[in-house]
């Protein structure tokens, strides 16, 4: 009976592990002045500790089969161990920056910028716009306004192997 006991208790005591290694984590993150990176490598790093591999192997091929079929997820697929820890992931904050354009100037340029300065970047107006989480291109699009504020409309998700090869020809040169 007292082994039924730890074993009901093992998942509920996972998760106060995990929440205070997270609560650690970040109190560390804020003292050393992390960036979320950092932190989400770290929680990244201390998920692959955990010893229970099979529910990642179930979460990896659940995820494997659908991005194959190019379809979309419901909850009822995911066992509640699987959905516990996505819930964790799906937590973590990233940054997505949309970038229209950019230019390279020489400082002396850009020292003689004012309010009024233009400049002109290296995009046409009805070129597709690079929308990038963590500074990896991920997808284009078109820009729009939504209200007051700008928006993205997603035109194109960019395979794996066409991030793997716009990272490799930026390395190249």
């Amino acid at each position: 009976m007292e082994e039924m006991d730890k074993q009901e208790n093992k998942p509920e005591d996972n998760q106060e592990d995990l929440a205070a290694a997270w609560s650690e984590m970040l109190n560390e993150s804020e003292k050393k002045g992390g960036s979320q990176e950092d932190l989400a490598a770290q929680w990244s790093e201390m998920l692959n500790k955990d010893k229970n591999e099979s529910v990642d192997a179930d979460i990896h091929q659940t995820l494997l089969k659908k991005s194959e079929k190019k379809e979309s997820f419901t909850k009822e697929e995911f066992s509640p161990e699987i959905l516990n820890k996505l819930d964790i992931l799906l937590d973590i904050p990233i940054t997505i920056t949309v970038e229209i354009g950019s230019k390279s100037m020489p400082i002396e340029e850009i020292l003689k910028l004012a309010p009024s300065s233009v400049i002109d970047l290296d995009r046409y107006l009805n070129e597709p716009i690079d929308l990038k989480v963590n500074g990896v291109l991920v997808a284009k699009g078109e820009l729009y306004q939504v209200d007051d504020n700008f928006a993205i409309k997603i035109t194109e998700i960019l395979t794996k192997e066409e991030r793997v090869r716009l990272v490799s020809s930026q390395i190249r040169g």
